[in-house]
């Protein structure tokens, strides 16, 4: 036989400051089945448990009971304990109550559902239930914006390696080791395996005193707060049942990102080189296939016509029997090639560079020439634009102003005044947004000394040579015919971004892409010496 339900929810905070008990609300609705000669009421108690969404155990046990038919009518203390929501709580109203003829009954707002004028009061006291739980959020969200952007805590476990003093983040140094020695040996494309052995060999534990694991590790090394950049509001808000997806974020333009805002724990170059490596690991095909065969240049090794990254793959057998290993690429754009030709041609490319260093050197300096030239350009022309960018906008509402003031007598002028001001603040803006670009330095010595450490390599195992090789190879490029060697440029300063146009090259003839980009860019040597005697 059906019987009432009285549901029961109180937060810790609310019972605490108002005195919203569970057992003070279970005796209200006790009560008013006696005055109302209804059965004694099977009371479901959600305690501890916000009403912004039906994501409460009790809440769901009740739903699940009306619609099985147990329930004859649902009796709440007021509506807001039920929920704070509009649209869960007409939804669960119509949806499901109303159908199956379950009164809802507010045993302190006189609602009743099933009359009509208790309908409406529903509707009435909903809105207001919601209008009050949406200006609260909004004035919580205001300040912890303020606080944001002072850099401070916003409550919840600090990242590792970080304490939180007075609000705010300092760096725990015992623990910041551990973060340093993770990206180091991931940018030396060390396993997860590996430095998840040195992490817990070596003592190191999580912030919970457990051992660290894969998922752990995962997230310290796409931490970006570890470069020093205070970030908040990221993370997109949950669902409607209160689940969240942490790998979903907000739009930037809803993001507060402060950089240099707390301690750095690894330097703004590492975090970026990390991300890169994060990144292309994220779409790269796995390093070892057949059998158990180390590819070399498993992820570095790219398609000249699709783009695409070429796998290492078993493509047949030789004569002898012998298995036949092969880069391959997926769309076969290109002839699939060998493994020992390929790997054993970018060893001899990296004996090519070191044997003509200074080659490396004098490109590396007149590159790193053109960017402080372009970096002394910009830094004179930031203040110019940012000036006219200024007397823009101001000249902009000064004709707006007019034309909403003079209405119909305003002088035709104006509006071709207006669409001239608004296509010279876009054109201000891409050029502020130009110069205001990261310009990029390359470090040739540490170009050379990864291409020395893979040489001196070249003999020891390939699971020990891979990461010495892949740390001085940014990546390989496969034509049918032709093979391209690009280095890893040793990026100083810049990031995504920061390529910047260079007009001199233009005009010397010389590819800018070629020499600017991918410097030290294509195989053999000799193409980069005549590059520099061009020059």
């Amino acid at each position: 036989m059906a019987y009432p339900a009285g549901y029961v929810r109180v937060s810790t905070e609310e019972q605490a400051r108002e005195g919203f008990s569970i057992d003070a609300q279970a005796r209200v609705l006790k009560a008013y089945a006696i005055v109302k000669s209804l059965p004694d009421p099977v009371i479901y108690v959600d305690e501890g448990c916000s009403a912004k969404n039906l994501n409460r155990p009790a809440v769901q046990r009740l739903i699940a009971d009306c619609k099985s038919g147990e329930v004859s009518a649902v009796i709440v203390w007021r509506l807001d304990r039920f929920s704070r929501s509009l649209r869960d709580t007409v939804e669960i109203l119509e949806d499901i109550l109303l159908p199956r003829k379950i009164g809802f009954i507010s045993a302190t707002e006189n609602i009743d559902t099933s009359t009509p004028s208790g309908r409406l009061m529903l509707n009435i006291l909903a809105s207001f239930a919601q209008s009050e739980r949406e200006a609260t959020s909004e004035r919580v969200q205001m300040v912890a914006a303020d606080l944001a952007r002072q850099c401070k805590h916003l409550g919840g476990a600090p990242p590792y390696g970080y304490a939180v003093v007075d609000g705010k983040y300092q760096i725990d140094e015992e623990k910041a080791v551990a973060v340093r020695a993770a990206f180091n040996m991931f940018l030396e494309r060390r396993g997860y395996a590996e430095i998840l052995a040195y992490l817990n060999d070596n003592g190191y534990r999580t912030s919970r005193g457990g051992k660290f694991g894969k998922n752990g590790l995962y997230d310290m090394l796409g931490n970006e707060k570890y470069s020093g950049t205070y970030i908040y509001n990221r993370r997109a808000a949950a669902s409607r049942d209160g689940k969240r997806n942490n790998s979903k974020n907000k739009d930037e333009s809803e993001i507060i990102r402060i950089p240099n805002g707390i301690p750095a724990i690894i330097d703004m170059r590492t975090w970026r080189a990390a991300k890169a490596l994060r990144e292309a690991n994220r779409t790269s095909p796995g390093a070892y296939r057949g059998v158990n065969m180390v590819y070399l240049l498993s992820g570095v090794t790219f398609c000249g016509v699709c783009g695409k990254r070429m796998h290492g793959d078993c493509v047949g057998k030789n004569r002898n029997g012998t298995l036949q290993h092969s880069y391959v690429c997926h769309g076969k754009c290109v002839k699939s090639i060998r493994k020992e030709r390929l790997e054993s041609y970018v060893i001899q490319l990296i004996k090519e560079y070191l044997e003509d260093a200074n080659t490396i050197r004098e490109a590396a300096r007149i590159t790193n020439n053109m960017s402080m030239a372009i970096e002394q350009e910009n830094a004179e022309s930031g203040p110019i634009i940012r000036k006219r960018i200024r007397e823009c906008d101001a000249e902009y509402r000064a004709t707006l102003d007019l034309i909403q003031a003079e209405g119909a007598n305003a002088p035709v002028s104006a509006m071709a005044d207006l669409k001239r001001l608004r296509e010279e603040q876009a054109e201000l803006r891409t050029s502020l947004a130009n110069v205001e670009k990261v310009v990029v330095y390359f470090d040739s010595e540490m170009m050379i000394s990864n291409l020395q450490a893979a040489w001196d390599a070249k003999n020891r195992p390939l699971a020990e040579l891979k990461p010495l090789v892949q740390r001085a190879v940014k990546r390989v490029v496969v034509n049918d015919g032709d093979v391209r060697i690009f280095l890893d440029t040793g990026i100083i300063g810049g990031g995504e971004g920061s390529r910047t146009p260079v007009r001199k090259l233009e005009r010397k003839g010389v590819s800018e892409r070629s020499l600017w980009f991918d410097f030290p860019a294509q195989a053999p040597i000799s193409r980069i010496k005549n590059r520099v005697a061009s020059y």
